[in-house]
């Protein structure tokens, strides 16, 4: 295989372990490294991969509520009363903070039952995924330096 077969196949296994719920971004940056890839290449083919999943998820928790309302109505009473003790600024910072650590399929899913809105959790599972995409892309690039070259 020549560098562009294996280019294009690492960059599809960086999208597909991006986009999926065990993978994600924290996974796949350093999985397209591993394939060979340059932090930063890895980084921009896997951020818009991991936002895949919550531009689908959020409209699909919507039809999933007008479907089962009990259930939904249950869950959002108990987060309610969770987010209360979350209101304001600090339910922001969390979101933005657990967003990589629990991923992007949870989030979503806790942000509906929490009531936030689509675009509030769409912008702040965005801002944390850049946020933390880039800080490990940065480590990866700096930590690679410090290795000598054999």
């Amino acid at each position: 295989m020549n560098d562009m077969e294996i280019n294009a196949v690492s960059i599809v296994a960086v999208i597909l372990t991006s986009a999926s719920p065990i993978g994600e971004i924290l996974v796949a940056i350093p999985t397209g490294v591993a394939l060979g890839m340059d932090p930063a290449l890895a980084f921009i083919v896997t951020y818009p991969a991991n936002l895949l999943p919550i531009i689908i998820l959020l409209p699909l928790l919507d039809y999933f509520e007008r479907r089962f309302p009990r259930f939904f109505n249950y869950f959002a009473k108990e987060g309610g009363r969770f987010r209360k003790r979350l209101e304001g600024k600090y339910g922001y910072i969390i979101m933005v903070l657990i967003t990589p650590l629990i991923g992007v399929y949870a989030t979503s899913v806790s942000s509906k039952f929490l009531k936030f809105s689509k675009k509030n959790s769409f912008i702040l599972q965005s801002l944390s995924l850049a946020i933390y995409g880039i800080v490990e892309t940065l480590g990866l690039y700096f930590g690679l330096q410090l290795i000598p070259a054999l």
